[in-house]
């Protein structure tokens, strides 16, 4: 199922303003840096990865008569400019609904997937590469088309980008494929790429328990394990219709070359536990897990079943991994976060809420985490968008090195198409 009927699923039940604790409102300066007109060069910008000379990379809807585009914002003595580098022209060629976020590898190749097209069985998407030619767009490659076997087992529909080993391998997700998704693996030989399904999920052969339709992307610790989340099993009953809440998972290599799944936690596991992660994890440096759920928490009056929280897991002396919840989101202070987090070099996470706010728009904002004594963390609204400066952040923020946060909206801005900005500390 496409990630927008996810998001509008989840928002349909984002529940109802809660009585609101204090929460500090960090001081920054936010710039929009463009303002995205569908007529002209795109819409609904996804999460952006930053390149060289601090140009900002990411994908979104095209304009009419094409089915996605690439672009490049780059800095300037007189502001930034965009530039397409690809549109997406023939969907069953090219794919249609480029994901992002993009990766680069050494040789300055963009790497990103399309949630359809692409020309398989069922149309279900593709691994694209992007080169540069030196002057103008960029020639497109495509590595693989999903859904190229007969019965789909190769994955389909992913949402989610990829991420790289250090041998150039591509691994990621996909929603379809399988019974429930998959995790796969695409590897450069003398015949061009070919995959492997590292896990397929299982909702009907394992009653869900191992969580299935996975929406996020992957991240490696420093071991060579990967992890991830699912949008819905894990089988607690609290998710109506869904067989659970969605989970986080732990991908381990073994000694005969495949993969084994490990499960970290099974959401609304217990009262006002989170529920319905969209998003990927990221780790610190002892290996603790954090992320976000679109819902679950503490229920209310506007998110009916919670407007959504922050985790983060710890793995106990027993070898368990615990949960704590960070951050209860409430509306008044955003709801429904759907972006990955990011860490800063002080050890707070930033991150975005797709709605809510103190004002009439319930536009979303961008909001940190700061840890301090005893592990308790604060919670502080860096942005809080109104419509004009945009509006339904779907992706996280990144960071530069000098710590400006760059971050995009679905809306809102000048033309109603979504915006880039900058917030500079």
């Amino acid at each position: 199922m496409p990630r927008a009927k996810f998001i509008v699923g989840v928002l349909a039940v984002l529940p109802t303003l809660l009585t609101p604790w204090p929460v500090a409102q960090a001081a920054a300066k936010y710039k929009v840096l463009h303002s995205f007109n569908d007529d002209k060069d795109g819409y609904s910008p996804g999460a952006l990865t930053l390149g060289s000379g601090g140009r900002l990379y990411g994908a979104g809807a095209g304009p009419p008569f094409t089915y996605g585009l690439v672009f490049e914002l780059a800095p300037g003595a007189k502001g930034w400019t965009l530039s397409t580098l690809y549109s997406f022209l023939d969907w069953k060629r090219d794919g249609e609904g480029p994901n992002t976020p993009l990766i680069f590898d050494n040789a300055g190749a963009l790497y990103g997937t399309t949630s359809v097209g692409g020309g398989g069985y069922s149309e279900a998407g593709v691994v694209f590469k992007l080169s540069p030619d030196g002057v103008g767009p960029w020639s497109e490659d495509v590595l693989y088309v999903f859904c190229s076997r007969n019965n789909c087992d190769d994955g389909g529909a992913p949402s989610a980008g990829v991420v790289r080993d250090r041998d150039g391998n591509l691994y990621g997700t996909t929603y379809g494929g399988g019974t429930g998704g998959v995790v796969f693996e695409l590897s450069s030989g003398v015949n061009g790429w070919t995959e492997s399904v590292l896990y397929g999920f299982h909702p009907i052969s394992h009653d869900g328990t191992d969580g299935y339709g996975p929406l996020a992307g992957l991240t490696w610790d420093a071991s060579g394990n990967l992890y991830g989340t699912t949008s819905v099993g894990g089988n607690y009953s609290t998710c109506s219709g869904s067989g659970g809440c969605g989970v986080v998972f732990e991908l381990t290599p073994t000694s005969g070359g495949g993969w084994q799944e490990h499960i970290l936690h099974r959401f609304a596991a217990f009262p006002h536990d989170g529920g319905v992660p969209y998003t990927g994890v990221v780790l610190d440096s002892s290996g603790n897990v954090y992320g976000v759920t679109a819902g679950g928490g503490i229920d209310g009056q506007i998110c009916e079943g919670g407007c959504g929280t922050a985790f983060k897991l710890s793995k106990t002396r027993s070898g368990q991994w615990k949960e704590t919840i960070l951050h209860d989101f409430d509306f008044t202070h955003g709801a429904g976060p759907l972006g990955t987090l990011v860490f800063d070099k002080a050890g707070s996470l930033y991150g975005t809420a797709w709605t809510g706010g103190s004002g009439q728009c319930g536009c979303g904002l961008v909001f940190k985490l700061s840890p301090g004594k005893s592990g308790k963390w604060t919670y502080s609204v860096v942005h809080e968008f109104t419509g004009p400066d945009g509006a339904n952040p779907a992706a996280g923020v990144i960071l530069d090195s000098q710590g400006n946060l760059y971050g995009t909206t679905q809306s809102g801005g000048a033309y109603g198409g979504g915006v880039i900005f900058e917030i500079t500390p």
